[in-house]
């Protein structure tokens, strides 16, 4: 069975997580696995919202990382990031 095509996907209660990297850290978000087929292997204009505002974070391309679908989140707004680690933000994915 095909999946239909999806232009806009809208996740909630998204986890922010952090990695170290030898070079500094990394700021990502770990997706649902259910959304991993209308995910992966696509390229999606992400727009965060973070307490009621839109964050535009650019074109992005969801990952495997293990078993999981994560999504980097831009360093440009680390402050935001930290101040956000293990709580929940809102991603909206806009097909490009």
């Amino acid at each position: 069975m095909k999946l239909m095509e999806l232009q806009q996907i809208v996740i909630p209660k998204i986890t922010v997580s952090k990695m170290r990297k030898k070079n500094g850290k990394l700021y990502y978000a770990y997706l649902p696995q259910s959304f991993t087929a209308y995910l992966e292997g696509k390229k999606w204009n992400v727009i965060a919202i973070v307490d009621n505002k839109e964050i535009p974070l650019g074109p992005r391309s969801p990952f495997r990382h293990g078993r999981n679908l994560i999504i980097t989140l831009p360093l440009a707004y680390k402050d935001l990031w930290e101040s956000f680690l293990g709580k929940e933000i809102d991603l909206i994915f806009l097909r490009i």
